[in-house]
């Protein structure tokens, strides 16, 4: 080797670029010819930045030595680098044929061809580089990544698990195996993941958004906030970041810090379709639904396509009663996405409000595979009874579902199937099932996590109306109630209550806080209170209140609340039988008091829980039932005046 060249290469090994430049020029100008010096000059050049020096250089040392795969890589990495995608695929593709074993020209190939958007060629490129060099962690992950987007889960995991094992310190594979994980709902398996890869890189912050992600799918809210807390916290200015922590505030129902992190994501980015529908459903948590609905119709003008900015478009416009509106919206994310789960859901809950149990019904088995409903959902062996298949001599499992409202009022049908000819067995949880074990119709019993015996066919219990074809016209009622108070309850509470002198009003004022239309439904027990007049017995039906609710509780010693004393349901059952009447917010207790066929007020906001559709103040679930409806969102007042000016008239004889 020439001692100049081998001079400028010690200089150019050392980073003194400058040095080792001046040298290279020195024998360019000796002799224009030299191919060394020349393309050394280019790689310089493409070291520093300069691309198109670079392009210049190491083009003229290929014309003078065509032969040289690194003339031809080294070209190829400068041309990329200027977004000649082509032309740099070309001179990779050069460099692998004349030099078959040359694994790293063959991956800057399939990278150039992925930009291209021809992933197929690219995949073939990174066949070969593997091929090369069995041990090419970046081929092995970039083909997974492919093959991960093309929907081929087995061979993309099969490829991420591979790069992983190659090189197990590499952050990047860590994470792209996580999104793997993710995409097939192994849910531990990517949290592992992407801690795996955090370890290796804590300032991974792309990894802290979807790890969240994970932790929200998960249900692990308060870890997921922490999640996007850390990415924001590295990331100051990503509205993704603060756009998902909004979602993990909202998941906590900490709507108003929801609403401050939306506000600061769009901000950042005020043209971003996710973060206003995602802002929008925050609004709706807070009750701000008037704001929700302008937020989710700038989603939609954002972005046409977003199929899920449509359906909760058509969920906010049914809180205010724009029907015609949301069927509109839920048709278009339909359209657009006819497998939308939650589109289909909604639109059915909506036509079950509105009295069409015929599509509503139909419309609601889509909770199988909601967001809401679809981790929860069970595989059975036998197959789903529909209604239309024999029960004589059959057995058929039911099992419960959702809250304990919910099996209070649909375990009616039980009675129905045994009419059948069916041997009923009856999964449910355990705090009914001493409140339930008398209900007829019922040969056998499971509690909820016990071992399921043979049957023939299995049914959701919320699920039977559909089998039944139930209309508005017939559901099944039953006057005096379908529910009985155990009577060794009955007399115990008897005896706690004490010598009647007034007539008895049992009170329930909110429900579960964790239930996703509590802001809606729930009353402060102190506006309830001031509404009441005197001459009652008031018994709270409550077993839990809040602090809030418990001081005035303590303030108020005429209304009877015995709390703990209601060790489980039977205990509030035989509560409500020994109450003249019961005034209720929509809650389970309220399904057990019409249950047990005792005069039953219920406080329902305007647009209420499908089952007490509109327009009526009687239901044709429970004959004892009346309905005191919200004339606008929110205005609980003038329904309080109502249960006022009734109680007052109210004459229990």
């Amino acid at each position: 080797m020439n001692p100049l060249l081998r001079k400028a290469l010690e200089y150019h090994q050392a980073g003194v670029f400058d040095r080792a430049e001046a040298i290279y020029l020195e024998l360019i100008q000796s002799n224009p010819q030299n191919f060394e010096a020349l393309h050394l000059l280019g790689v310089i050049a493409s070291q520093v930045g300069d691309h198109s020096r670079a392009v210049e250089c190491i083009g003229r040392a290929i014309q003078l030595s065509p032969d040289n795969p690194n003339f031809h890589f080294n070209l190829g990495i400068s041309l990329e680098e200027l977004g000649r995608f082509r032309e740099a695929a070309d001179c990779f593709g050069v460099a692998g044929l004349l030099k078959i074993d040359y694994a790293d020209a063959f991956l800057n190939r399939g990278n150039c061809l992925y930009r291209m958007g021809d992933p197929v060629a690219a995949m073939g490129a990174y066949d070969q580089a593997i091929k090369a060099y069995p041990a090419c962690a970046p081929a092995h992950s970039n083909l997974g990544n492919i093959l991960h987007e093309m929907g081929r889960f087995d061979d993309a995991l099969v490829s991420h698990l591979q790069a992983v094992e190659i090189d197990p310190h590499s952050a990047p594979y860590h994470f792209n195996l996580g999104n793997l994980l993710k995409e097939l709902n192994q849910l531990e398996e990517a949290l592992e993941s992407y801690e795996h890869a955090l370890r290796l890189n804590p300032g991974y912050w792309v990894v802290l958004g979807n790890k969240g992600a994970v932790l929200m799918d998960l249900g692990r809210y308060e870890e997921a906030l922490l999640s996007y807390e850390t990415a924001i916290a590295l990331r100051s200015n990503d509205s993704k970041s603060f756009s998902n922590r909004g979602s993990a505030l909202v998941a906590l129902k900490r709507f108003d810090e929801a609403i401050q992190s939306f506000g600061r994501a769009i901000e950042l980015d005020p043209d971003d379709s996710q973060t206003c529908m995602n802002f929008g459903n925050a609004l709706v948590g807070a009750g701000k639904v008037e704001a929700a609905i302008d937020y989710l119709f700038r989603a939609v003008s954002i972005n046409p396509g977003s199929a899920e900015a449509f359906s909760n478009l058509g969920s906010a416009l049914k809180l205010v009663g724009r029907f015609d509106e949301a069927f509109a919206s839920f048709d278009r994310a339909i359209n657009l996405v006819p497998g939308l789960a939650e589109a289909h859901l909604n639109k059915g809950l909506t036509q079950l409000l509105l009295g069409d149990f015929k599509d509503g019904l139909g419309s609601y088995e889509w909770r199988w595979k909601a967001n809401e409903q679809r981790r929860s959902r069970r595989e059975f062996e036998q197959p789903l009874w529909t209604g239309q298949e024999s029960l004589v001599g059959k057995t058929i499992l039911l099992h419960s579902e959702q809250g304990l409202g919910d099996t209070i009022q649909f375990c009616r049908y039980i009675p129905l199937l045994a009419a059948r000819g069916a041997r009923v067995f009856f999964e449910l949880p355990q705090a009914l099932y001493t409140l339930l074990e008398s209900l007829p119709g019922v040969a056998l019993f499971i509690i909820r996590g016990e071992a399921l015996p043979p049957v023939d066919f299995h049914c959701p219990l919320m699920s039977v109306p559909l089998a039944f074809e139930t209309t508005p016209l017939t559901i099944p009622s039953f006057p005096s109630g379908y529910l009985q108070a155990n009577s060794a309850k009955l007399a115990t509470w008897s005896g706690r209550l004490g010598q009647r002198t007034k007539p008895r009003i049992g009170l329930v004022w909110s429900g579960n806080s964790k239930h996703s239309n509590d802001r809606n439904r729930s009353i402060q027990l102190s506006s309830f209170l001031s509404y009441l007049p005197r001459q009652f017995d008031y018994v709270s039906l409550q077993k839990e209140v809040n602090s809030k609710d418990q001081s005035v509780l303590d303030q108020k010693p005429a209304v009877s609340h015995f709390g703990s004393e209601l060790e489980e349901f039977t205990d509030t059952a035989a509560l409500c039988a020994l109450m003249d009447l019961v005034v209720s917010v929509d809650t389970s207790v309220a399904h057990l008091s019409g249950a047990l066929g005792k005069p039953t007020w219920i406080l329902i906001p305007r647009i209420p829980d499908w089952r007490w559709l509109l327009g009526r103040d009687d239901s044709p679930w429970y004959p004892t039932v009346k309905l005191y409806r919200q004339g606008s969102e929110g205005a609980w007042d003038p329904v309080l005046n109502r249960v006022r000016d009734d109680l007052l008239a109210f004459d229990p004889a």
